[in-house]
């Protein structure tokens, strides 16, 4: 270490996000009026919508999500996935699901650009 660096103080980063494994990364049709029968696992699962959109049920609280936005919901809580495009088309969705060491704290439903879409498109290719 030079003289220059002793003038500096370091600042450790938190480590935010460290995937271990991936355990599913699938796309699905939803046709209308679809409805799951609920889960609960130990891992979490990630759920984006390209088409058409789903109400997911996760514990008491319900969120609508649309085309391009992205849900992530934790391990240990129950959840339910439904088709509710008004218009009764088919929602065309893609869940992965993946343990954690480090995860960030999510809340809510977040949009995402095409940007982000297509590179989660090519993952997905990727992956299979």
């Amino acid at each position: 270490m030079s003289k220059m660096n002793s003038f500096y103080i370091g600042q450790p980063v938190e480590n935010l996000l460290e995937i271990k494994e991936f355990y599913t990364f699938f796309d699905d049709i939803l046709p209308p009026n679809h409805k799951s029968f609920g889960d609960r696992h130990d891992f979490y699962e990630m759920l984006v919508i390209y088409e058409g959109s789903a109400r997911v049920t996760v514990g008491n609280n319900s969120f609508h999500i649309n085309k391009g936005e992205l849900y992530v919901y934790t391990p240990g809580v129950f959840h339910i996935i439904c088709n509710d495009d008004k218009e009764e088309k088919n929602c065309h969705l893609q869940i992965m699901s993946f343990s954690a060491e480090y995860f960030p704290k999510t809340r809510g439903v977040y949009n995402l650009s095409q940007e982000k879409i297509d590179e989660l498109k090519q993952l997905s290719t990727a992956f299979h």
